[in-house]
């Protein structure tokens, strides 16, 4: 196959319908991944939670995974009892969680990734919801 034949088939395998941001639930990789730009883009694990995700040209936050919904999610919740009131639905919103983890964490680069996370959340609200998975 030469080069043209290649870029070809990948230009072929590209949706051409615009980016709409999503958040979506992947049960056998046990985590949420939270999309708001198609930039494509580097990660970087900031917790034992959270992965973000920075466009490779802006540097901007373009989203995020959050691995461990059923294990370490139902713990982070024991630890903080308050968010509890936020769950309904079987769900809780992305926005408070950010919320949460932006005022527990030590690190002020991570406060402002959770800061950008939880807006974005905020922006998307009726998608940006975490189900919980049960254990």
């Amino acid at each position: 196959m030469t080069k043209e034949q290649f870029e070809e088939t990948l230009l072929g395998l590209r949706d051409p319908s615009p980016f709409t941001p999503r958040a979506f639930h992947n049960k056998q990789g046990d985590s949420v991944e939270f999309l708001f730009s198609d930039e494509d883009f580097v990660a970087e694990r900031i917790d034992s939670l959270v992965t973000v995700y920075y466009g490779q040209h802006s540097g901007e936050l373009v989203g995020c995974v959050i691995k461990g919904c059923t294990t370490r999610l139902q713990d982070f919740l024991k630890e903080n009892p308050g968010l509890l009131i936020e769950v309904s639905d079987g769900g809780i919103s992305l926005a408070h969680f950010f919320a949460a983890k932006q005022y527990k964490s030590g690190d002020k680069v991570h406060q402002i990734a959770y800061k950008k996370l939880r807006e974005q959340a905020e922006r998307y609200h009726d998608m940006a919801v975490l189900e919980l998975c049960e254990v």
